[in-house]
C-alpha cells in the first residue's frame, strides 16, 4: 500500500508541475511574444495600482514565467521556483486585485478580476514548495542519499549503524 501511495503521490506532483509550469509558460508567452505591446501593457498595468518599480516588476513576472514555468516542467530547482511563485501571486493579490473580491466572474456573468485564480496558483506552488517535485524531475538527479553515519562517527573513524540522537550536519 505505501509503494501505491508514493506512485499516487509522484504522479499528483508531476501532474501539479506540468500544469503550473504550462499555465507559466504560456502566460509569459502571451505577453512576450503574441500580444501586441504585451509587456509595456503589463507595465502600464501595474503603474495604474501604483506598483514600486513596475518596469522591473513587469519584466521579472514576464521572466519567472518563462523560465520558472520551463524549470518546473523539468523539474528543477523547484523550490525555489515555486517560493517565487508564492511570493508573486501574494504581491499580484494585495497590490492589484485584493479588493474586488474572491469571485472572478459575478452573479451575471461578467469578468469581475477577483483573486480566487491567484490563490489556487499561490496553493499549487506552496504544494510544490512543500512537497518537492517528485521523482519524475531533474532535481532527483542532484539528490543526495541521507548518510546514517554522524558527523563525529566519520572524523573518529567508527561507525554506528544505529539513530543517532544528534542530527548531523550532512544530513541538512
Amino acid at each position: 500500500m505505501t509503494a501505491f501511495i508514493q506512485v499516487l503521490r509522484d504522479i499528483t506532483l508531476l501532474l501539479i508541475r506540468l500544469g503550473l509550469g504550462g499555465l507559466m509558460i504560456w502566460h509569459g508567452l502571451t505577453r512576450w511574444l503574441f500580444t501586441t505591446d504585451g509587456v509595456p501593457k503589463y507595465i502600464e498595468y501595474l503603474t495604474q495600482f501604483a506598483v514600486p518599480y513596475p518596469i522591473y516588476a513587469g519584466w521579472g513576472v514576464t521572466i519567472l514565467e518563462l523560465v520558472g514555468g520551463i524549470f518546473l516542467v523539468l523539474g528543477a530547482l523547484t523550490p525555489l521556483v515555486a517560493l517565487l511563485a508564492v511570493v508573486q501571486q501574494v504581491l499580484l493579490i494585495s497590490y492589484t486585485n485584493y479588493w474586488r473580491g474572491p469571485d472572478l466572474v459575478d452573479p451575471a456573468g461578467v469578468y469581475a478580476g477577483g483573486w480566487e485564480y491567484n490563490v489556487t496558483l499561490a496553493l499549487l506552488a506552496l504544494t510544490l514548495l512543500c512537497f518537492g517535485p517528485g521523482r519524475v524531475a531533474i532535481d532527483r538527479l542532484f539528490h543526495r542519499p541521507k548518510s546514517t553515519e554522524t558527523e563525529e562517527d566519520i572524523e573518529t573513524g567508527s561507525t554506528t549503524t544505529g539513530t543517532s540522537s544528534m542530527v548531523s550536519a550532512s544530513t541538512w
